[in-house]
């Protein structure tokens, strides 16, 4: 290791010895004492010295940057652009593009706020951060992170001004938030300020400029904290979606709604022992309830949401990265398609609500010391279901990524996908992969099913970038 302090300018019986030097002058009293002669280096030896030790500094330093991997710009962009311009690009593929409603307000939003602005800063942050995740450029992951910290302290900020928080683009600055760190951080816990401060405030505001946007903010503040397990946020965030508020309950804030009391009802299901019968049933008979519920959301949407069609599947004229993980084992058979990628976003979530709230109560039922023949019953229904919710999971799937059930208008690889449309799919398959690890009967079709949807998450995490799905992974003790 080079010396970066400079020489000693001890005495060379001290330097020998390894010893701290006094540095008296003309004679170090230990070297008197001994009977040595104390003798220090001349002018001369100290400059060389000086100069040997800045020419290895240098030295290192050029190594050290010789040595660090250079980021691997994609062949196809315009490298006379500036780094920030292509960031953005690439961020209004992944994100403005696939989700119409709300992150279409991005781009007029980003021709009328300033520059130093906590919008402009938070699509900054995620646009470098999507970047350095496509093509490795470390450039920018540096100003991914100068900008989420500069967004957390604008955001903060903000939310002691009421007047501030009725902006059209600041509940935007929430989501970007958390779509920045589902793909930058790989621990299963999200920022206060992202999965709890913001949304209960701003779900709290009723201004016309924000009512239009707020079921899909709704929607996606409650997928946050499910996503991230924050149950002691949910019971703040459940305040601001009473329904009997005088906002307009449309499908997906009636969803949210119903999300939140599903995690209600799970905290009480896995809280409680049952004892006898009797508290068996008035414990359980409120899950039972919501999953009714649950089913007839279903019938409460519009046409254009809930028009469905299915095709089969052929992997014949497939790329070979989307044949690699369709195919084999455990894959679907066919494709559910949908009006698009959002309703199927919204219909998987649905799914994956259904699946955690009904794995609850199995948990429960086989926790009863002597369960009754109609519970025995209600565990092989609720079996069956859980495997037809599953199967639905993994046929929407491909329709969600953009795919084609006979693989001729596939993408030619996986850096052509949206990453908003992996983004929605991420905690629907995650539930279903929980799911089939439980074994819930005795058939192939669960081991190759859970197989098949552990290859998809690690697609997630290795393409589409998403490192939040390692930290899920290892909850579930998948490497």
């Amino acid at each position: 290791m080079v010396n970066s302090r400079g020489p000693s300018k001890g005495c060379q019986r001290c330097k020998k010895m390894k010893m701290k030097c006094s540095q008296e002058q003309p004679t170090y009293r230990r070297c008197e004492k001994a009977g040595h002669d104390c003798v220090y280096p001349s002018a001369f030896d100290r400059l060389h010295r000086d100069q040997n030790t800045a020419v290895k500094l240098l030295a290192t330093k050029k190594w050290r940057q010789r040595a660090r991997p250079k980021p691997a710009e994609p062949p196809y962009q315009d490298l006379g652009e500036t780094l920030c311009t292509r960031a953005y690009r690439r961020f209004c593929f992944d994100f403005v593009i696939p989700f119409p409603g709300t992150m279409s307000n991005v781009p007029e939003l980003m021709m009328t706020v300033d520059t130093e602005s906590c919008l402009a800063s938070a699509v900054a942050a995620v646009a470098y951060a999507n970047y350095f995740s496509r093509y490795r450029s470390y450039e920018a992951s540096e100003a991914s992170s100068v900008c989420y910290g500069r967004t957390l302290q604008w955001l903060a900020t903000l939310m002691t001004n009421p007047v501030e928080l009725q902006r059209e683009g600041v509940p935007l600055v929430v989501v970007l938030l958390a779509i920045y760190e589902t793909m930058a951080s790989s621990v299963r816990d999200g920022s206060w300020i992202t999965t709890c401060k913001g949304p209960s405030r701003f779900l709290h505001i009723e201004t016309a400029s924000l009512t239009r946007m707020m079921a899909n903010i709704s929607l996606f503040c409650v997928y946050i904290c499910i996503l991230l397990q924050r149950r002691k946020d949910t019971t703040l965030i459940s305040r601001r979606l009473d329904p009997q508020r005088s906002i307009s309950i449309d499908h997906k804030h009636r969803l949210a709604i119903l999300m939140l009391r599903t995690v209600r009802v799970i905290t009480r299901l896995r809280e409680n022992i049952p004892v006898d019968q009797r508290v068996a049933s008035e414990l359980l008979q409120p899950a039972l309830d919501l999953d009714l519920e649950l089913e007839a959301w279903t019938t409460e949407l519009t046409p254009a949401w809930s028009s469905t069609t299915q095709h089969p599947f052929s992997h014949d004229n497939r790329p070979q990265w989307s044949r690699a993980l369709l195919a084999g084992p455990g894959g679907p058979r066919s494709m559910i398609c949908y009006p698009g990628a959002l309703a199927a976003g919204d219909w998987n979530t649905y799914r994956a609500t259904r699946i955690r709230l009904n794995l609850a109560i199995i948990d429960f039922l086989s926790r009863l010391p002597a369960a009754s023949l109609e519970y025995h019953i209600l565990k092989t229904h609720i079996t069956k279901l859980l495997a037809s919710l599953a199967s639905e999971i993994a046929c929407v799937f491909p329709y969600a990524l953009s795919l084609s059930a006979d693989g001729t208008s596939d993408p030619p690889s996986s850096a052509d996908i949206p990453g908003m449309r992996a983004y929605l799919q991420l905690w629907p398959l995650l539930t279903a992969f929980i799911c089939c690890q439980r074994h819930l009967d005795q058939g192939d079709e669960w081991v190759d099913r859970e197989r098949w949807f552990k290859g998809v998450l690690w697609f997630l995490r290795d393409s589409m970038c998403l490192a939040k799905v390692q930290a899920l992974l290892d909850e579930t003790g998948t490497v």
